[in-house]
């Protein structure tokens, strides 16, 4: 099925509020779009997105973890989103974790880039 009919499926009659609130969240919901056809989806709607390559931290593996993901820009505030570890290292866990569009400190991880935490 197309795209928007993918979406419609997963959302129902929510679709276009959820994909207009949080594109990114379609690479985790919805089977067959991946990070990359939401970040073009989310780049068409306005929104910045950074790749980012570092390290991330939790207490259940007590070590970092060499590891990238997506920072969102908007406004001053910045945020992060984060599916593989969300959708493999949490979910593998049977932890419920919300890892998209979070501001850095809301979430279990902690991230860092070149040795400093980001905040």
């Amino acid at each position: 099925a197309g795209l928007s009919v993918r979406i419609y499926r997963q959302y129902g009659a929510q679709a276009l509020a959820v994909v207009r609130e949080n594109p990114y969240r379609l690479a985790m919901d919805v089977h067959g779009i991946g990070f990359t056809t939401a970040d073009a989806l989310a780049r068409k709607l306005g929104f910045q997105a950074s790749a980012i390559s570092g390290e991330f931290y939790t207490d259940l593996n007590g070590s970092t973890v060499v590891h990238g993901w997506c920072e969102i820009q908007e406004g001053d505030q910045l945020y992060l989103c984060d599916a593989e570890v969300e959708s493999v290292y949490a979910a593998n866990r049977d932890l419920s974790w919300d890892l998209f569009y979070q501001p850095y400190g809301a979430t279990p991880t902690r991230y860092f880039v070149f040795g400093e935490e980001k905040l």
